[in-house]
């Protein structure tokens, strides 16, 4: 399947032949922490592929925080002004000492 020329449209620039993070997990340090975000009913990052890369992350060892929402009011736009989301962020750089 490839991908739709709307998408392409949006993205001009991106090489899409390009690896994605799917194949090349095990290049990401694993000192790095990874901090992923699962939208229910996301319309633009579907949350079947997301749990492909977390899946992939934590089968290479890889420090992965996960945050998932089941809310159809919040659109992957919107998912920064989540009240949840922000503390989830906040407790992910307090855990791994990126603020204090």
């Amino acid at each position: 399947m490839g991908t739709p020329s709307r998408v392409k449209a949006i993205f001009p620039n991106y090489q899409w032949d390009r690896p994605t993070i799917l194949q090349t997990a095990e290049n990401i340090p694993a000192h790095i922490a990874v901090h992923i975000r699962c939208l229910q009913h996301d319309k633009v990052a579907a949350c079947k592929d997301v749990r492909q890369i977390i899946c992939q992350l934590q089968s290479k060892n890889k420090n992965v925080t996960v945050f998932e929402l089941n809310d159809r009011t919040v659109k992957h736009g919107q998912l920064l002004q989540n009240q949840q989301f922000q503390k989830s962020v906040n407790r992910f750089y307090t855990e791994n000492g990126i603020i204090s």
